[in-house]
């Protein structure tokens, strides 16, 4: 697989395929969003939210569930909110991590405008999601 992948990206660069995927690195909508790294994800969720390339950071962990004041996923809040402009932050927790760890939990402290419902498609909904402006 990994040949396969190296070999499209030689493709994508020598056909310049980035060209329309420039951005200034900064999020223009000035939201990060954390979310379970879930493969069905990476393409339907920025469809089913219509966020477009450049609106939003993306930080993806397991279960999408940040455990740790200290773990990845909080410095890159951190770097998000003082080098990036960020200015609100959404959670997409994953269900099947409540059910593998009841004690995890979508860092309640943020949890400004309550939780509601995600759905993305039949199977009902993704999970807890909670948002908070800064």
């Amino acid at each position: 697989m990994i040949d396969e992948i190296l070999e499209n990206n030689r493709r994508f660069v020598a056909g310049k395929g980035y060209v329309k995927h420039i951005t200034d690195g900064k999020p223009s909508g000035k939201t990060l969003i954390v979310t379970c790294m879930d493969t069905r994800l990476s393409v339907m969720l920025p469809e089913a939210l219509g966020i477009k390339n450049g609106e939003v950071k993306m930080v993806k962990v397991a279960g999408g569930v940040i455990l740790d004041d200290y773990d990845a996923a909080m410095r890159s809040i951190i770097v998000g909110i003082y080098e990036l402009g960020i200015e609100e932050i959404m959670l997409i927790h994953s269900e099947m991590i409540d059910k593998l760890n009841p004690k995890a939990s979508p860092l309640p402290s943020l949890n400004g405008e309550g939780d509601r419902s995600l759905t993305l498609g039949r199977q009902g909904s993704v999970g807890r999601c909670c948002a908070a402006s800064l």
